[in-house]
């Protein structure tokens, strides 16, 4: 009988610990979660394919925690500087070990198609986008957590620094001259044609004319074109509207001024 007793009173002093140790690591496991070195980024590469950007981030989870993280959802939403919504994404781990890491990739993919209306600036210029990451996840198969975090990611503009310089009229063959220059700062090739249409001082129509347009990414593109104009409206200045149509977009018209090189 006095072993029996024994044996219930080391039971229960074993219960007794169990009990109060699981709170304190799970604790100390959740704190862990909250430092800094649990979740990182790295630098995010650019890529192209069915008419979308691919912006694609490596990441890693290090668990250093005493008990498995599992179901583990990463939710990212990118926003420009205004705060519009450009793209969304998911990475679904199921499972990471006591004292494990992994390492992964998380895409977002950005629909060329879906910038093209307000935020069709993103065409024309570089700028930096807000990506907001959510974490969501259950500690010890029970326990649910959430992490945030943010970081900035680079974009480059397909068209970046759209321009129309040195303006010369050719008196010989009745042609307006206009240098139109970018830089493909996107991960596809620009193909396509730019459309131009002249007006001068007073917004009167005074000639069009169409540029072939090609450059692969990261390269200038810089080219001429002539525009038949009518020689009577024809004034010291003005401003002429481009658009660009590819087999990715249609972006503009945009509106640029002009004025004849001394």
């Amino acid at each position: 009988m006095n072993y029996v007793i024994k044996a219930l009173g080391f039971v229960s002093r074993v219960i007794w610990i169990v009990v109060i140790l699981i709170p304190v690591t799970l604790g100390l496991s959740m704190e862990k979660l909250l430092q800094p070195d649990t979740v990182g980024f790295g630098e995010a590469t650019t890529s192209f394919s069915d008419n979308q950007i691919c912006i694609s981030m490596p990441f890693y989870i290090n668990n250093t925690g005493y008990y498995d993280i599992s179901d583990i959802n990463l939710t990212t939403v990118l926003k420009d500087s205004g705060g519009y919504i450009v793209a969304r994404g998911e990475t679904l781990v199921p499972v990471i070990p006591a004292g494990g890491r992994v390492n992964l990739r998380h895409d977002v993919y950005v629909g060329l198609d879906e910038i093209t209306g307000r935020m069709e600036y993103l065409l024309f210029n570089d700028t930096m986008l807000d990506l907001n990451a959510s974490f969501s996840l259950r500690l010890a198969y029970v326990l649910g957590a959430r992490l945030h975090t943010s970081l900035m990611v680079p974009w480059g503009a397909p068209l970046n620094n759209l321009t129309v310089s040195r303006a010369a009229y050719n008196p010989d063959n009745g042609t307006l001259i206009l240098y139109v220059s970018f830089e493909n700062h996107s991960p596809f090739t620009v193909e396509g044609n730019a459309y131009l249409t002249v007006y001068n001082n007073r917004s009167e129509v005074i000639g069009s004319q169409t540029l072939a347009v090609e450059t692969a990414p990261e390269n200038l593109f810089l080219g001429m074109v002539e525009i038949p104009i009518d020689f009577s409206k024809i004034t010291q200045n003005g401003h002429v509207e481009i658009r660009v149509e590819t087999g990715q977009f249609t972006a503009g018209p945009v509106k640029m001024e002009w004025s004849l090189v001394e």
